[in-house]
């Protein structure tokens, strides 16, 4: 028999997946200094972390070319920026359902680390998920 403990627990749990769920479908309202808060664009979901010798960014971007993106530095930031288009709306009568984000997406990501800007940085796109691996200075 399960105690109330555990019935309390499954009920937190499934509060929390419940609130994760509502703030996924507006990820145009999602706060964190990894992004600049423009309201017309939508923000992939980041990871960011470190290795010996890279600053390594992979972003969810399913569903968007390669040639539809754009990667760059800017003084001490990685910004990332691309569209994901729609594909036909024919046949369409009326969504059911739609937690797809189309359109404009940016990700601004601060560098806190040195990086050596005299190597280029790498990028690749596998699965759905780009990669980017940037090299780090080494130390002195």
């Amino acid at each position: 028999m399960a105690s109330n403990k555990d019935g309390i627990s499954k009920e937190i749990k499934k509060v929390e997946t419940d609130i994760k769920r509502i703030f996924r479908h507006f990820s145009s309202f999602k706060t964190s200094f990894f992004i600049s808060p423009l309201p017309h664009l939508w923000y992939p979901y980041t990871d960011i972390y470190e290795t010996k010798t890279d600053l390594v960014v992979k972003v969810e971007i399913a569903g968007v070319n390669k040639e539809d993106i754009e990667i760059f530095t800017q003084g001490d930031r990685l910004i990332i920026r691309g569209i994901r288009k729609e594909i036909s709306q024919e046949n369409k009568i009326a969504y059911r359902q739609m937690e797809i984000n189309y359109g404009a997406f940016e990700s601004v990501i601060p560098i806190f680390i040195p990086i050596d800007l005299k190597k280029p940085f790498k990028a690749t796109v596998n699965n759905g998920i780009l990669e980017v691996r940037i090299p780090k200075a080494k130390e002195k």
